[in-house]
């Protein structure tokens, strides 16, 4: 009795290890590709046209999950038995072969979209649309069926045998050496070659970017310091001016014409800035004839030379007939803070005090979309850095797990029964275990998937409101 229960033991023990291993595969291939589907509808931030991609991976290894993984763990713990029936055998390797093949293909589809969004950025992304990013999903899902279904089900009969009823196996892999390398060749060995050519592009490209981005931040520091001594020993505080000197062209100094003077730095404030720049040539103008005045506090990001420093004076005359003069005279920023002075005494104080704060009011909306076009870069660069790390990640772990199974099948195919068969079944399995390494190498390389993966593990399926939104209502805040 003893003995006889040892012999089942060593029998039923291998099959129930089996069970339990494959089982777990099963549910964490599932589970985790259900997570990625998740993320992406409930964290609107991952829904970018790239991520659809990486969508429709998941969509493909969820499916080896809940259908290939436990088929395949059955048909090892029965000990290479198939007792399910002939029909559920040309299911199982019809779908199984199907999914399989389009999460390869979606891998190449990532590939080739992080090579032209580095590559191209400026030609490809404005015509990457969700549109044409599903044509291109659907095209791997077609593909797939095209390539292998079809000749799964025709080969026994396109042949005229059948293998053995307890197996269930793709024949022509079997029985065709050439249509089993050739298969090899276009489902594995062909795409795995595009995509390493593809990523070492975008290595190299990446890394020249770098090399690039570096040099323009130490030519910055030497432009700053250059500038800086210019500033301090060569160049003097001076300032352009447009004057529009509306008026007679002939007018005395007592019929004057209204000036409107406009610091060239400033004209698109939202709040026109004023000025006056007195000129020995200039008929326009007493002072009492200037509405209103503000001096800008902040200094120009870029200083001009003397030479390139002028008063532009443009005369519109009431005479029929006669055409608008226009006069360049210099303007130095003694005349400026001499006028400052003038008008900073006059009666019309609240007036030019409002007219500094609309003017501040202005010049502070005009750099917020500087602020946002430097975020806005500095995002896309990190958005770069990240998909460069997924696409490592899920190239690596393509290459580790896929690669056995295609080498035994192209050596079983001229070398028959050289292999045992353990190893094989070993290396079919490994390809399913890429289906469930690839959510975790979105988490690995993208904080984004790794909060919003917390967020689902916690049942926290409110949105919150993203970092823009928040600086955005601070913004406002601040200024009312």
């Amino acid at each position: 009795v003893i003995l006889f229960y040892l012999i089942n033991y060593n029998k039923i023990c291998p099959s129930i290890c089996i069970i339990v291993i494959g089982s777990i595969f099963a549910i964490l291939t599932t589970l985790g590709n259900l997570m990625v589907m998740v993320s992406f509808k409930l964290d609107r931030q991952l829904q970018t046209i790239s991520n659809y991609f990486l969508f429709s991976l998941a969509v493909a290894d969820i499916a080896i999950g809940m259908v290939s993984i436990p088929l395949m763990t059955y048909y090892v713990a029965a000990d290479t038995k198939w007792g399910i029936g002939y029909v559920m055998c040309q299911f199982w390797l019809c779908l199984d072969y199907f999914m399989s093949n389009a999460s390869v293909l979606n891998l190449l589809l990532i590939s080739f979209d992080r090579y032209f969004s580095v590559t191209r950025p400026l030609t490809y992304r404005p015509r990457r649309t969700a549109k044409k990013a599903l044509t291109m999903i659907a095209s791997t899902y077609i593909i797939s069926l095209i390539l292998w279904p079809p000749w799964i089900i025709s080969w026994p009969h396109i042949e005229g045998r059948f293998t053995s009823s307890d197996k269930c196996v793709v024949q022509f892999i079997e029985t065709n050496q050439f249509a089993s390398v050739g298969t090899a060749i276009a489902a594995f060995y062909l795409p795995l070659a595009i995509m390493i050519v593809l990523y070492s592009r975008v290595y190299c490209e990446t890394r020249k970017r770098q090399l690039e981005f570096s040099k323009l931040q130490a030519g910055a520091v030497r432009s700053f310091f250059r500038c800086f001594w210019n500033y301090i020993f060569k160049m003097k505080n001076r300032r352009s001016c447009l004057k529009i000197c509306m008026g007679k062209a002939a007018a005395s100094s007592e019929e004057s014409s209204e000036v409107i003077a406009a610091n060239v730095e400033e004209t698109s404030l939202t709040s026109s800035t004023w000025t006056h720049c007195p000129s020995d040539n200039s008929d326009c103008i007493t002072e009492g004839n200037v509405e209103h005045y503000y001096t800008p506090t902040r200094q120009s990001k870029y200083r001009t030379d003397r030479s390139n420093t002028y008063t532009v004076l443009i005369e519109l005359n009431d005479t029929k007939g006669e055409r608008p003069t226009v006069r360049l005279s210099s303007c130095d920023s003694d005349d400026l803070s001499w006028f400052n002075e003038y008008i900073g005494g006059s009666e019309r104080g609240e007036e030019i005090s409002n007219t500094e704060k609309n003017a501040q009011n202005g010049r502070i909306l005009r750099s917020e979309p500087r602020k946002s076009e430097k975020e806005r870069r500095k995002n896309e660069r990190k958005q770069e850095s990240k998909a460069a790390k997924t696409l490592s990640a899920i190239l690596l772990a393509f290459i580790i797990t896929w690669t056995p199974y295609n080498v035994i099948v192209c050596w079983e195919a001229f070398y028959k029964n050289s292999i045992p068969e353990a190893y094989f079944l070993i290396a079919y399995f490994l390809c399913y275990v890429n289906s469930t390494i690839n959510p975790f190498c979105y988490a690995l390389c993208n904080a984004r998937f790794r909060l919003t993966y917390m967020r689902i593990l916690k049942c926290r399926w409110h949105r919150h409101h993203n970092s823009s939104t928040l600086t955005t209502a601070g913004y406002f805040l601040r200024k009312n």
